[in-house]
């Protein structure tokens, strides 16, 4: 997919539907990432993506960019992050536990902490990020071109951490293939995060 221009956003904001598909297939899964790293649970996030739409709905069709005035990403990362504050406060106003949380045990939420503080509206970067770096991984699970073996040695490698040694003798593999797998996949992970960060930068 081609970075987002400009000219997408002034698209979007005329309300045409394949514009507006192509807006929502660029950040759908972004903004629900980021909700999750910072806490919320999975339904929890769904709310804050359907808010977030349901408001730039309201917002785009008068939005006029400007690129002096900053990029649309922080723009649209504000937005974000303040529908997961409002969601998180209701959730809590209406004293729900998410299932899957023991009892007796407190709701382990970075939010949590992001409420108290006085600069509780400032949007996590890093959380944005990451996010960006699990939907990027999330593509290349996606992808047909990667075999699933690889895949599947490259998350035990790289992202669990696991030794070399124990994962090549796991797969049936020798290290030095596994390497290969791990600089050419970390290689494709790479361009797809550049890829996330150049969409959600509105680059032209």
């Amino acid at each position: 997919m081609d970075p987002t221009r400009t000219s997408l956003i002034e698209r979007v904001g005329l309300s045409e539907n394949p514009a507006w598909e192509e807006f929502y297939a660029i950040y759908w899964a972004p903004i629900i990432r980021y909700a999750r790293k910072l806490g919320l649970q999975e339904s929890e996030a769904h709310d804050v993506l359907q808010e977030t739409m349901v408001a730039l709905m309201g917002i785009l069709p008068k939005f006029k960019y400007d690129r002096r005035k900053g990029r649309f990403r922080n723009f649209l990362l504000t937005i974000v992050h303040r529908k997961c504050l409002a969601v998180h406060r209701r959730v809590k106003r209406k004293g729900e536990v998410p299932i899957d949380v023991p009892v007796g045990e407190s709701r382990l939420a970075p939010i949590d902490r992001l409420v108290e503080q006085a600069d509780a509206s400032e949007p996590d970067e890093s959380a944005w990020q990451e996010a960006l770096m699990l939907v990027a991984m999330k593509r290349l699970e996606a992808d047909p071109r990667i075999k699933s073996e690889s895949l599947a040695a490259f998350r035990a490698y790289v992202i669990e951490g696991q030794a070399a040694s124990a994962v090549a003798q796991a797969f049936g593999i020798k290290q030095n293939a596994l390497y290969q797998i791990r600089n050419r996949l970390i290689k494709k992970l790479q361009d797809e995060v550049a890829v996330l960060m150049r969409q959600s930068q509105l680059e032209d």
